[in-house]
């Protein structure tokens, strides 16, 4: 059981936030507005920002106390059982396309391919990321008659993706956000299959949360309260300014040579194309067929398709995320 508020821990307001350097998460966004734009000090917070290897920050998040904070893909946290017992989450970002959600993304295939349907992509080269994108494009070749092995998989990092559909190098590929409504904004690429997640895997696929360590946030409930606030005024600032979302993603990764990250007019149109991006909590639920399903809920369904995928080998149990949540937020 956790006991929230027993000690007093002033240093606490001075804490590192972990990003994982490998994935594409629209919480990087959110995450460097709160600290540029000074939201995190309007609540009295020292936050800095530490970019790490993506398989190493549950374990940090979950079992070292100078790292409180972080953001974890949800394939990681089903990783080891210990990391559901030690932490409390917060702010998933799933993707789905229902009447109340618009943030899927899609498969697009580069314009000088001559790709006009699934059964193109034979013997073709398309890059590809974490399992559900991987899933998603199984089931269109599957759909067309084609098997995975029946196209050349490139797992260029998604910020890559646009310069090598430009060079030729792949001929398609799938990526999250904020790199997918660039592409679409760059007129290089057509969209060969639209919102691929809520067709080809499942409703809504959980893509990642942010994780505190629930020794930390029982010590320090207040200071939870205060970082979850300036993220909520660091999502509604992006919200108003959304070329403020790819810039600021921009700023967290090592772009390299990537050249659309230097194109303003580039960026300002693939901003325009950014849908809104829901935000849930652990016991918030969506709406399908009249059946509520909740965010917990969901996170067990996706944890059982990568297993039947083959992804996983063994499942673990969610539980203790829950029971964390729940003690955490009728706490405060």
């Amino acid at each position: 059981m956790l006991f929230f508020g027993l000690s007093k821990n002033v240093s606490a307001k001075k804490f590192t936030i972990l990003l994982p350097s490998q994935s594409e998460h629209i919480l990087y966004s959110y995450i460097w507005i709160a600290k540029e734009k000074g939201f995190f000090e309007q609540e009295g917070l020292d936050v800095e920002i530490s970019v790490n290897d993506d398989a190493s920050i549950p374990a940090q998040v979950s079992l070292d106390p100078d790292y409180p904070v972080g953001v974890i893909a949800i394939e990681s946290l089903f990783e080891k059982e210990i990391y559901a017992q030690n932490i409390i989450p917060f702010m998933f970002f799933l993707y789905g396309a229902s009447e109340t959600s618009t943030y899927d993304t899609h498969l697009v295939v580069s314009k000088k391919s001559g790709i006009k349907s699934a059964d193109g992509l034979k013997g073709r080269t398309i890059r590809v990321g974490f399992p559900p994108t991987k899933i998603a494009l199984k089931n269109i070749l599957k759909e067309a008659g084609l098997e995975l092995s029946d196209v050349k998989l490139n797992n260029a990092e998604a910020h890559q993706t646009l310069d090598l559909i430009r060079s030729g190098e792949i001929d398609g590929g799938i990526t999250y956000f904020p790199t997918m409504p660039v592409m679409l904004a760059s007129g290089d690429v057509d969209v060969l299959k639209r919102n691929i997640f809520s067709n080809y895997v499942m409703n809504y696929v959980p893509q990642s949360f942010i994780a505190v360590n629930k020794d930390f946030a029982a010590e320090n409930p207040a200071i939870i309260r205060k970082f979850l606030q300036a993220m909520d005024n660091a999502v509604d600032y992006g919200a108003e300014n959304p070329v403020e979302i790819i810039k600021s993603y921009g700023k967290l990764k090592s772009f390299g040579k990537s050249s659309w990250i230097l194109d303003e007019d580039l960026i300002e149109k693939g901003a325009a194309l950014i849908p809104e991006i829901p935000i849930k909590e652990l016991d918030d639920f969506y709406v399908e067929d009249g059946k509520k399903e909740t965010i917990y809920e969901v996170l067990n369904e996706y944890q059982d398709l990568l297993q039947k995928e083959g992804y996983i080998k063994d499942k673990i149990n969610l539980q203790p995320l829950w029971d964390n949540y729940l003690a955490f937020k009728s706490f405060t």
